[in-house]
């Protein structure tokens, strides 16, 4: 699974250079706009805060989901593999061998079907935070 966690940490890369840092930095202005007025009471300041946060929050719970989404799936495949390298096994040494040649098979299985279905979910995040996270 090395080549699709290279391949993941490389997407996430990207999505942070193009939207996150921007949806980071839009958030750090305005709540220096906030700060900026001496006569705004403590209370107006930090909803001020609240409200400039409020997209950067939405985009990292959005970020969270797909990641955990991914993840989810992973793991329901690789429990599939070790499902069936179970349902084999008969405590035989040499079918253990077998077995985990098995289980390497199944588990690279895996890895191909998460790199297929991996641009599906970077595209759903790159049009979500292109539009979506400002959404109030």
């Amino acid at each position: 699974m090395e080549k699709f966690a290279n391949k993941v940490q490389e997407e996430i890369e990207s999505i942070d250079r193009e939207y996150l840092r921007k949806i980071q930095g839009d958030m750090f202005r305005c709540n220096a706009k906030c700060c900026d007025n001496p006569n705004t009471s403590q209370a107006d300041m930090e909803r001020c805060l609240e409200t400039c946060s409020h997209p950067a929050v939405k985009a990292q719970q959005f970020m969270n989901q797909q990641m955990q989404e991914i993840q989810d799936r992973v793991q329901r495949c690789l429990m599939g593999c070790a499902d069936e390298v179970k349902d084999k096994t008969t405590f035989n040494r040499a079918e253990d061998l077998v077995n985990s040649v098995e289980m390497k098979k199944c588990s690279a299985k895996c890895e191909d079907e998460m790199l297929k279905i991996l641009p599906n979910y970077t595209k759903k995040m790159r049009e979500w935070l292109s539009k979506g996270y400002n959404m109030q």
